[in-house]
């Protein structure tokens, strides 16, 4: 039997306070070279049945997270929208 892969949407959130990071926004922290939030969009970026990526951030960060996805050809993020 064949097996059926259905397209998924995936929502990253990313809007809290920085409070367990001592106040660094994951946009602002990077692992060897890279932004956090980055890493966590390219899990997804990678994978296949994802078709589309919409990030939840603060409202202040919206426009940076926007950028670093043209910055990193991330190309299945749609949306960045503020939550909180």
């Amino acid at each position: 039997m064949e097996s059926i892969v259905f397209p998924l949407g995936v929502v990253i959130v990313a809007a809290g306070s920085a409070s367990r990071m001592q106040g660094i926004d994951k946009q602002e922290l990077e692992v060897a070279g890279v932004p956090v939030v980055i890493r966590s969009i390219r899990a997804f970026e990678r994978c296949p049945q994802v078709e589309e990526i919409v990030v939840v951030t603060r409202t202040d960060l919206c426009a940076p997270v926007n950028i670093l996805c043209r910055e990193y050809g991330i190309k299945k993020t749609t949306a960045v929208i503020p939550g909180g």
